[in-house]
């Protein structure tokens, strides 16, 4: 349901493709650990311009990652960067534990 749900995020279609992607792949990789998955940048802020402007992606965790888990998820996004044509979208992601976000 996620990926027909992403097709309509943004009014470009590679974009949709990626973001469909990068959720799927996060929520198959840590599973419950994820809390929040969140876009931002100029594509969230109607800046976007196609083939020079980047993807920005925060994913907020329950825990730390380990070392396992870190590396899955940067194997993830390398194939992401790879498969955006040109090259051109960047992609660029943090993950930060719900904890620090706590007063």
């Amino acid at each position: 349901m996620a990926g027909r749900l992403m097709n309509y995020v943004t009014p470009y279609p590679k974009v949709n493709t990626t973001l469909t992607e990068w959720v799927e792949g996060l929520k198959r990789l840590l599973g419950n650990e994820v809390v929040g998955l969140y876009l931002s940048g100029s594509l969230a802020y109607g800046d976007f311009v196609p083939d020079r402007s980047d993807i920005d992606l925060q994913a907020v965790v329950r825990n730390p990652l380990t070392k396992t888990q870190l590396r899955s998820v940067e194997r993830l996004h390398k194939r992401l960067r790879n498969a955006v044509p040109n090259g051109r979208i960047g992609l660029s992601a943090r993950t930060f534990p719900s904890n620090s976000c706590e007063n």
